[in-house]
């Protein structure tokens, strides 16, 4: 695992995150771009804008109500899910460490930063 490091060479900021997968690039890629292989280890649906994964594209993340009646939207921000990618055992509630550490790393440059909505719901499986 890697941690993430903070991008503040562009108009906003962005968190960077790698991790060195076994696999050949072209199947991380369909990994990453197919829908059914998404549902294996993203705990969400994932829309492209334009169904064309390129740099910069709009890409929206609408969770299962029973999650939590929310959209986000953005360009990219996986970190717990990158590890299952990779095939690394991750607990459900994993985000909630890094979420701390990285808002407290953050905080300087980007200002605080607030936890999930009142209405989220719960983890979410990947299983």
């Amino acid at each position: 695992m890697t941690d993430g490091t903070l991008d503040t060479t562009g108009p906003r900021p962005a968190v960077r995150l790698e991790r060195h997968l076994p696999d050949p690039p072209a199947v991380v890629w369909q990994a990453i771009t197919e829908p059914d292989q998404l549902k294996a280890w993203f705990p969400c649906d994932v829309i492209v804008s334009g169904g064309r994964w390129v740099v910069g594209a709009a890409i929206s993340f609408p969770f299962p109500s029973e999650v939590i009646d929310m959209t986000l939207t953005g360009t990219v921000g996986w970190d717990d899910c990158l590890d299952r990618l990779a095939g690394l055992p991750v607990r459900p509630d994993a985000w909630r460490r890094r979420f701390a550490a990285y808002a407290a790393a953050f905080e300087p440059v980007i200002g605080p930063q607030e936890g999930p909505p009142a209405e989220y719901k719960g983890e979410v499986s990947a299983d």
